[in-house]
C-alpha cells in the first residue's frame, strides 16, 4: 500500500503470490485538501477510473465514468474521454434535485415534507 503525507491511501495492488508481476486488482486514487476524492484509477483495468467534482462547499457534484490515464494534476473539465456522466444539481441542504446524464435524461428527484424521497421522475427514454 501507498500512503501520502496526510496519511490518506494514494495506492495499492494485489497480485498473484506465484506472480508478483501479475496484477489481479490495483488501484490510485487523488485528493484535494479536504479529502475529498478526485479520482479513483483501476491500474488492473487499463488505468480507466472516475473522476470527480465538487462544489464551493465540499459536495459531490459530478462524476465522470471510465476515464483514461487519470491523475492529479488535470482538472475535472479537462476530462473529455469518458465512457459515462452523471452531474447533480443540490438543494441548499445538500440533496439533489436533478441528475443529468450524458444521454441527456434527466431524473428528477421530489422530496416531501422532512426530507424524505417520496418520488424519483426518469422522463421516457427516446431510441
Amino acid at each position: 500500500m501507498n500512503y501520502d503525507n496526510n496519511r490518506r491511501i494514494t495506492g495499492y495492488s494485489h497480485s498473484e503470490i506465484s506472480h508478483p508481476q501479475s496484477i489481479i486488482a490495483g488501484f490510485e486514487y487523488g485528493f484535494d485538501k479536504e479529502d475529498n476524492k478526485l479520482f479513483e484509477k483501476r491500474t488492473h483495468d487499463d488505468n480507466k477510473g472516475d473522476a470527480y467534482v465538487y462544489d464551493s462547499i465540499y459536495r459531490v457534484t459530478g462524476v465522470k465514468y471510465g476515464v483514461p490515464n487519470l491523475n492529479a494534476t488535470t482538472d475535472y473539465a479537462d476530462y473529455t474521454d469518458y465512457e459515462k456522466k452523471e452531474e447533480f444539481n443540490l438543494d441548499g441542504v445538500g440533496n439533489r434535485q436533478t441528475v443529468q446524464t450524458d444521454s441527456t435524461v434527466t431524473t428528477v428527484l421530489v422530496k416531501r415534507h422532512l426530507n424524505h424521497l417520496r418520488l424519483i421522475n426518469i422522463p421516457a427514454f427516446r431510441c
